[in-house]
């Protein structure tokens, strides 16, 4: 009997394709969003330069001296606050929608890149097999993301912590790469990069920090020559790490911050939360991306030269490092942390599943004696029966719940994001007056779920009254009362 196959590379373009065009609706509503909240306390003193100059290298300028005395006065994260001061607000208003673009720009890429580093470089698998992998991830990831506003909408935290995801998964990727072939430029910008994470939040940072150890760990386990090679961005990253750690601002917010546990008891509840989370996280698409991807493993591993001999140890280390994520913020306010950090949890959580599912795969194929010879196409039976599943499980879940891009789409077709836009630009008129000094915005008439995030509030002491305030040199700013 005459055996259908499609080959890795049409699997590959539709599954881009539907990537592409899932981004379509979030990057047409990004132009909605407008800044809030800590958008203007970190952009006060780098619009003000921006304004009064019109000079972009002031402006930077001034951006490292808005980290030379956040770092001494509220939070170590230099590389973050440098970014945060530079929102794009900061050089007009009409710029603010392209840090949609930037952040998923920064997700998708480091997720295609890690993919083809891990699954192919690594793994042995097709390359056409990685970008499938990125591709489903991709999807996942901007998909069913905790909150959409606050992943890659809302500037301010969406920088600080999806940005840096990334940035940390093409450093991965990058690390991979410079051990394989040992350019000098790899291992330059490796290390570039090391000090960059190093500076970031402290989840991505600790990540790194683990991640970058245990793979030293296995490379003078393997005798490879590398090692000696690799200590060097792996001191860049935590020596940034520690400069970032010691900051005299992280204790004054701290000060702030009562009843926090002890490190044992934070160490113990994030390896409760991490499996807590991984099992509230797994959802219906979810389950249809691992049901489509497991024939595209089981079909891939054949004549793979990597073993996957350690998968008990391959789901530990990934449990662990998961709950490790939990472990600061609940170290440092005693909570598993806001949105903006579930978010790349969450995304962490999904590559990690995905990760130990093609880890398995390959384990049970090698176990199987499976021949070795390798495959260059799919079974279509099996990819039709596998996508129908996926699309079933999808469209349950759009009854219950939604994608981000559906959200996207209710809200242009409903009109809220466009009243909510138009109302925006009526307070922007005022706050651009300079002849008025105490000023009163009208409410929001709808609140977006998809990209709105928070707004000032009647009290004009607010501190986010305070600094859309300051940024907009008004004496009083306050919202309209009922």
């Amino acid at each position: 009997m005459k055996k259908y196959g499609i080959s890795y590379r049409i699997v590959f373009f539709v599954l881009l394709a539907a990537l592409l065009l899932s981004l379509v609706p979030i990057l047409t509503v990004s132009r909605y969003s407008v800044p809030c909240a800590d958008d203007y306390s970190y952009g006060v003193n780098t619009h003000r330069a921006y304004v009064q100059t019109g000079s972009f290298s002031r402006t930077v300028a001034e951006a490292c001296r808005e980290v030379a005395e956040v770092y001494t006065g509220w939070q170590g994260t230099f590389s973050a606050v440098f970014l945060m001061s530079l929102q794009p607000a900061v050089f007009g208003e009409q710029y603010y929608c392209l840090g949609t673009w930037m952040m998923l720009a920064s997700l998708i890429i480091g997720t295609f890149c890690f993919c083809l580093a891990l699954f192919s470089c690594v793994f042995g698998l097709h390359r056409s097999i990685s970008g499938i992998v990125a591709a489903v991830l991709s999807i996942v990831c901007v998909q069913l993301v905790p909150s959409p506003a606050q992943a890659f909408f809302w500037y301010n935290g969406s920088v600080y912590y999806t940005f840096f995801h990334g940035v940390m998964l093409a450093a991965f990727a990058l690390g991979i790469r410079a051990l394989q072939k040992q350019g000098p430029w790899r291992w330059c910008l490796l290390c570039l990069l090391a000090v960059f994470l190093g500076g970031g939040n402290y989840v991505t940072a600790l990540s790194c920090a683990i991640a970058g150890v245990f793979a030293e760990a296995l490379l003078i386990r393997k005798k490879d020559k590398s090692r000696l090679k690799f200590l060097i961005p792996l001191g860049f990253l935590l020596a940034a790490f520690f400069i970032s750690m010691a900051a005299p601002g992280n204790a004054v917010r701290q000060a702030a911050v009562e009843h926090t546990p002890s490190a044992v008891k934070a160490v113990i509840h994030s390896f409760k939360d991490g499996a807590i989370y991984s099992v509230r996280w797994m959802s219906l698409p979810l389950f249809g991306a691992l049901v489509f991807l497991l024939p595209v493993f089981w079909n891939g591993v054949g004549g793979a030269a990597f073993q996957f001999r350690y998968p008990v140890l391959v789901t530990l280390f990934s449990y662990c490092l998961l709950s490790a994520m939990f472990c600061p913020s609940l170290y440092a306010t005693n909570k598993e942390g806001d949105y903006r950090l579930l978010n790349i949890i969450y995304d962490t959580y999904v590559l990690l599943l995905v990760v130990n599912c093609c880890y398995w795969t390959g384990w049970l194929a090698m176990r199987a004696s499976r021949k070795t010879e390798r495959k260059e196409k799919l079974p279509l039976p099996a990819v039709l029966a596998v996508s129908m599943v996926c699309l079933a499980c999808c469209g349950i879940h759009v009854r219950s719940g939604g994608f981000t891009s559906v959200m996207a789409m209710g809200s242009m077709r409903s009109g809220e994001a466009q009243a909510y836009y138009a109302c925006a630009q009526r307070r922007l008129a005022l706050l651009h007056d300079e002849n008025a000094k105490d000023v009163v915005l009208e409410e929001y008439p709808y609140q977006p779920y998809v990209f709105y995030f928070t707004d000032i509030s009647t009290d004009p002491a607010d501190w986010k009254n305070v600094s859309i305030c300051e940024y907009y040199d008004k004496d009083s700013v306050v919202l309209q009362g009922p």
